[in-house]
Order: C-alpha cells, then sequence, then structure tokens
C-alpha cells in the first residue's frame, strides 16, 4: 500500500539525488506539484526502455505501444488484447466478462501487479 507520508519520504528521496523538484501547487497550496529535472527526464526514459524490453520479453505482442497509447493503462490494454480494441474503447475498462477480467488478473498476477493503479486515488501528472 502507498501511503502519504511513504510518498512522501520516497519524493524526499528522489529530490536529494537530484531527480526531481517540489513547487507549490497554484491550485491547491496544500499540496506540491514535482517537476522531472534533466538527470530525472534521463532516468525515466531508461527506465521506460527497460520496462518496455521486459515486457516484449515476457509478453511479446500482448502489449503493444500502440495498445498502452490507447488505452493508456496496462490492465486495460491487457482487456483490449483479449476482449478486442472495440469492446474495451466503448468503456475504457476491463469489461464483465469472466474470461477477460481472469486474463487481466492472470497476467497482472505474473507482472506481480505492475500496472494495475485500479485504486484510482493516486494522481501522477508529468509536467513539462
Amino acid at each position: 500500500m502507498i501511503t502519504v507520508g511513504g510518498t512522501s519520504k520516497l519524493i524526499d528521496r528522489i529530490e536529494s539525488s537530484g531527480h526531481c523538484r517540489r513547487r507549490p501547487n497554484p491550485e491547491d497550496g496544500r499540496s506540491s506539484v514535482i517537476e522531472l529535472t534533466a538527470s530525472g527526464r534521463r532516468l525515466l526514459d531508461k527506465a521506460t526502455q527497460a520496462v518496455d524490453d521486459e515486457l516484449t520479453v515476457r509478453l511479446g505482442d500482448v502489449l503493444t505501444p500502440r495498445m498502452l497509447q490507447q488505452f493508456a493503462a496496462v490492465r486495460v490494454a491487457l482487456a483490449g488484447y483479449n476482449a478486442g480494441p472495440a469492446r474495451v474503447a466503448a468503456c475504457m475498462c476491463v469489461p464483465a466478462i469472466a474470461e477477460t477480467q481472469g486474463y487481466v488478473a492472470r497476467i497482472l498476477g505474473l507482472m506481480g501487479g505492475a500496472g494495475d493503479v485500479s485504486g484510482g486515488w493516486l494522481a501522477v501528472r508529468l509536467v513539462a
């Protein structure tokens, strides 16, 4: 489980490493906006490539870049692969199809839950 305190400590470590900086959120003074520095962006690019490479090795063409871009979430892209893109695009969700729900759960289980942020309470926004 990700807690507010745990997230704050993680951001402290990332900031002290020089990969991000905090600034006050102009829309809500109770929070901060986290911006990646140039070194943070390079690290993100490197990590993204490593994850993409690993997904390709483990899942082949199941999670294509096009599917991930279209559905913006690993679990929804997996559902699109299993149930068909048109069916998933209608709701942008994992449809209530037992086979598809089971497939998504199995694959996310194999991935150790990576990409499953279905709780919906964590908002991440990258800013330029």
